[in-house]
């Protein structure tokens, strides 16, 4: 007998619009939960009430079969290959290793993306687009937790779908960079999920794989310099690499404040800063 999961979903694909049978589609590639589990680690999940440690994953009947095979085809098969992915495999920062780069101080390294030909570029922001535009394109949530939407309005989303359908190029007024933890540290073994914040005049918007975070800005307001350093269409793009251990747990510790933490998550936030 055929359980209500089996049954076939119909309705229109989120991306294409065609009335498809639909897939249950993740927010973040499965793959991405087998990486941080063999990482010994498990995704955090945030948002403006809560956090907690889980290892459920995030699905929704989204997107038809050909676009799902289109995100693996132009972006997710490639980008999987390069991040964290347990046992010190992290091709991405072997990469870097091997380069110097053209500015650093006790933060931060900066290196210029034509000095690594190495790096797939339009793979690498075909994935990052693809994970922006599903957070965005429907609420997602684990039980009971509904995750931050973020929102980019009617103008960028479809930029973004025309982008991801190969019907137009990387969207106008957008920039994005990418920065790799320096090593196989707490930070390196996390799932995050997409989430937006306003700034002056334009937004930004973070998510982190396993060792790799994606920053998106939008907006006809965005900076000079970062447009400059936009991997995409930046006059001077770059690839950034720092230590993000006590990022994540200064934001864990600010966002006790206002949020419920789970008991594994705090005993996570308490135990060695380090997880070899």
């Amino acid at each position: 007998m055929r359980t209500g999961e089996d049954l076939e979903v119909r309705g229109q694909c989120a991306l294409c619009l065609r009335d498809e049978i639909l897939m249950d589609s993740h927010l973040l590639p499965k793959a991405l939960y087998r990486f941080v589990r063999a990482a010994d680690g498990s995704p955090i999940v945030l948002n403006r009430h809560a956090a907690w440690i889980t290892d459920k994953q995030i699905t929704k009947h989204l997107l038809c079969a050909a676009c799902e095979e289109r995100f693996h085809r132009h972006g997710e098969d490639w980008t999987l290959r390069q991040i964290y992915r347990g046992e010190r495999r992290f091709r991405l920062l072997d990469v870097l290793n091997r380069c110097t780069p053209v500015a650093e101080n006790s933060q931060i390294a900066v290196y210029a993306l034509s000095d690594l030909p190495d790096i797939l570029i339009d793979d690498l922001s075909y994935f990052a687009v693809s994970v922006f535009w599903r957070s965005s394109a429907t609420d997602w949530q684990i039980g009971d937790h509904k995750l931050p939407r973020p929102t980019f309005g009617p103008k960028y989303m479809a930029a973004f779908s025309e982008y991801l359908l190969g019907n137009a190029g990387f969207p106008s007024d957008v920039s994005l960079l990418i920065e790799v933890c320096d090593g196989p540290t707490t930070a390196a073994n996390m799932l995050i999920f997409p989430i937006g914040t306003v700034a002056a005049g334009y937004d930004r918007y973070d998510f982190m794989v396993p060792g790799v975070l994606f920053r998106l800005f939008v907006g006809e307001n965005i900076p000079v310099e970062l447009r400059s350093c936009c991997i995409v269409t930046g006059d001077h793009p770059v690839v950034s690499r720092r230590n993000y251990e006590q990022l994540i747990y200064s934001r864990l510790a600010l966002l006790s404040e206002t949020a419920r933490i789970s008991k594994r998550l705090k005993d996570e936030m308490s135990g060695p800063p380090f997880r070899m």
